[in-house]
């Protein structure tokens, strides 16, 4: 195909905002068709809210801080693959899958509320899942000891 001009790539970029805030408008009427929901079908309410989780970029600029050490040295555990469950601790919250830097570090920019589970994993290293609870007011900062095999 061969290169659009500067026009017809305006036009699109014209369109393609048209069709997302017909989109959010549509999310908010059928939010707010499910708030008449809270009272009189709660179970309907609920799976709803759980559903229908959205991240916000840009609303701050961490919202999980960690950093995965070694039991023993008590220095940073370079590349422990860090992957976000649901709560229920059964599915992979897609896409995050973070790995830890040099010093062990990690962080998560945007992530919706909620409480996750973690799950911890290196070669050489025991497996482990921790519990965190993420809120829109303050960074969730974690720390974890690692033990080797």
């Amino acid at each position: 195909m061969p290169r659009l001009s500067e026009a017809d790539s305006k036009e699109i970029t014209r369109q393609l905002t048209g069709h997302f805030v017909g989109a959010d408008k549509s999310l908010m009427q059928i939010d707010a068709l499910i708030e008449i929901l809270r009272n009189s079908d709660p179970n309907t309410y609920k799976a709803y809210k759980l559903a229908r989780k959205t991240i916000d970029y840009g609303t701050r600029s961490i919202a999980v801080r960690g950093k995965i050490i070694d039991a023993i040295t008590k220095e940073g555990v370079k590349g422990v693959i860090i992957g976000f469950l649901n709560a229920d601790g059964t599915s992979l919250v897609s896409p995050i899958v973070k790995k830890t830097a040099d010093k062990g570090g990690f962080n998560v920019k945007s992530l919706a509320e909620g409480i996750y589970k973690l799950k911890l994993t290196k070669v050489g290293y025991v497996d482990q899942m921790i519990t965190i609870t993420v809120t829109s007011e303050e960074l969730c900062n974690i720390k974890v000891e690692m033990s080797k095999i």
